[in-house]
Formats: C-alpha cells, sequence, structure tokens
C-alpha cells in the first residue's frame, strides 16, 4: 500500500493533482464521484475497469488520510480557501501530520505514507547527496536511489529501483525535498518545504537562537535535523554504517537550505565565533558559527 509503489493506491501525483484542481475550483461545494470522474477522465479514454479502478483507488486513499473530505453530499476540499497553487504545501502537512497523530508511531511501522517518510529522511540525513557533498540522486532504469536508501536502512525498510524510486523522486520533489540538476539528476534539498513553514515558527517574535529554531522547524518538518523523523532513522542508519552528525554541527542539507534563504532574503543568519551555544552552517564558502536566526520575509 506505500505510496512510493507505482503500482499502489495514493502514489499518482498527477491523478491527485487533477482530482485536488476539480476540488479547489469548487471552493468547497461538494461533488458526487460519479461527476468528479467524468470531469476528470478525457472523453476519449476508455472507460476500462483498470482506469476507473486507479482513479477510485487513490481518491479513496487520501479521502482516508483525511486530504480531502467525502460525505453523503459528496467529495469536497477540507477548506474553501485552498487554492492549486498551495497543493504541495496542503498534501505535505497532510502527509506530516498523519504520521505524527498516529500516538507517535514509528514511521518504520507503517505501510502507507510511511515509506516515504523512512525514506526522504534517510535521504535528508546523507550528507553526499546535497549541493555541498557533490554527488548525485540519479533517476531511470540505471538509478542509484534504491541504493542510497539502502545502503543504511535494514531489509524490511529497503525500497526497489523499478517500483519505489521514481515515485520517491517524485514526490520528494513535489513536496520540496529534493531539486533537479537536470533532466535526470536531482540532490537533497528541503529549502522549498522549509521556506512555507517560516511564517509559523516566526508567528510571535522574529529572531531566534538557532538551536531553538533548528527544534521548532523539526516540529513542523520531522524529517529534518533532531526531528523526531530522525531520531527514529538515525540509529538504525548508524547500525548499517553511518556516521551520525556531531550535534554541532548542521546537517549539508540544511546548511544549503539555510544559506539558499539568507541569500533570497528570507532570514538573517547572526554570526558568533564565540557562541558556545552557536551552531556550525557549512556552505561552499567554507564554514561558520551561527548562533541566531533572524525573519525578514522575502519573495526569492
Amino acid at each position: 500500500m506505500s505510496i512510493i509503489n507505482n503500482a499502489n493506491p495514493g502514489s499518482v501525483i498527477r491523478l491527485i493533482c487533477l482530482i485536488d484542481n476539480v476540488l479547489t475550483k469548487r471552493k468547497g461545494k461538494p461533488i458526487s464521484r460519479k461527476d468528479l470522474l467524468d470531469l476528470c477522465r478525457p472523453s476519449n479514454l476508455p472507460d476500462t475497469e483498470g482506469a476507473r479502478g486507479r482513479f477510485e483507488s487513490n481518491l479513496n486513499f487520501w479521502i482516508k488520510e483525511e486530504f480531502w473530505i467525502e460525505d453523503e453530499q459528496g467529495v469536497r476540499s477540507k477548506d474553501e480557501l485552498s487554492s492549486e497553487e498551495d497543493f504541495a504545501d496542503r498534501l505535505r502537512d497532510t502527509i506530516v501530520k498523519n504520521a505524527l497523530r498516529k500516538d507517535q508511531q514509528n514511521i518504520c511501522d507503517g505501510n502507507g505514507i510511511e515509506p516515504f517518510l523512512t525514506s526522504i529522511t534517510c535521504l535528508l540525513a546523507q550528507n553526499n547527496y546535497t549541493f555541498l557533498g557533490g554527488d548525485k540522486l540519479v533517476s531511470g532504469s540505471s538509478g542509484n536511489v534504491a541504493q542510497i536508501v539502502n545502503k543504511y536502512l535494514p531489509e524490511r525498510l529497503k525500497i526497489n529501483l523499478s517500483n519505489d524510486a521514481p515515485t520517491l523522486l517524485e514526490y520528494g520533489y513535489f513536496l520540496g525535498f529534493l531539486e533537479p540538476i537536470d533532466a535526470k539528476n536531482f540532490i537533497v534539498d528541503p529549502t522549498r518545504s522549509i521556506q512555507n513553514v517560516l511564517k509559523n515558527i516566526f508567528a510571535q517574535t522574529n529572531e531566534m537562537k538557532i538551536r531553538e529554531f533548528i527544534k521548532q522547524l523539526s516540529t513542523l518538518l520531522p524529517m529534518l535535523d533532531t526531528g523526531v523523523f530522525r531520531q527514529q532513522i538515525e540509529p538504525l542508519m548508524v547500525e548499517n554504517g553511518w556516521v551520525q552528525t556531531d550535534s554541532h554541527l548542521i546537517s549539508s542539507s540544511l546548511s544549503h537550505s539555510l544559506t539558499r534563504l539568507s541569500n533570497g532574503f528570507n532570514i538573517v543568519l547572526e554570526v558568533s565565533s564565540d557562541d558556545l551555544e552557536g551552531m556550525r552552517i557549512h556552505s561552499n564558502n567554507g564554514s561558520r558559527v551561527v548562533n541566531k536566526v533572524r525573519y525578514v520575509g522575502g519573495t526569492k
């Protein structure tokens, strides 16, 4: 049932986008299943059981995950103000919140949204496949994504090259954890996902110490440094030979994102060489100790 297996319900991002686009344009007004199917299926597409089943299996999966609502009146979006532009942010928030609310269930235990979370958390923890690390995630039949994930995870959490790896890349990019370098190569870069939650982090103040910032950030995006997903996955990776990042160092993926957000005038990273509570951030210009993060907004 994993969403990163392209044969399973919930895996077809283009279809989910299509359904959500129809629902958001209705501004909370419900639509029957039949009418929704008729709108989403081109008239020249054969009405096969396979096509109908794939549509409804994806629809059912995300209704069960409470991304959309279905009742006796029909199917509708959860929020009348939802839009096509915030679709990826809403989907990511749903995935994270659903994993967190299951009585703090370990993400290694489920087989729906959880395999995506275990795999993307594993990738975010590794420094090699970032802008700073220099190595790339390669897609396609000769890709390396499954090998990279499987190297540090136990057998029960491994993914396969043909069914899981392509959808993992697609979800990772769509939800803002990966960025393409070209048509076949990606790097681990969670900048877009972080940018989406900055306003929530700084709702009450425009400045906080770096450790508090990372703590707040990992509450909203638990696959990042110190988050509960990282706390669940990193010990498994250590057992398989991965070397854990020192507590005073910010991971390469998060370092790159914070540098990008600083260069884009979203945040200011205040530097102090003598702050014992500071953390070391890496960039292509070397490393420095950051002690505070100040939010200034920005659109770049």
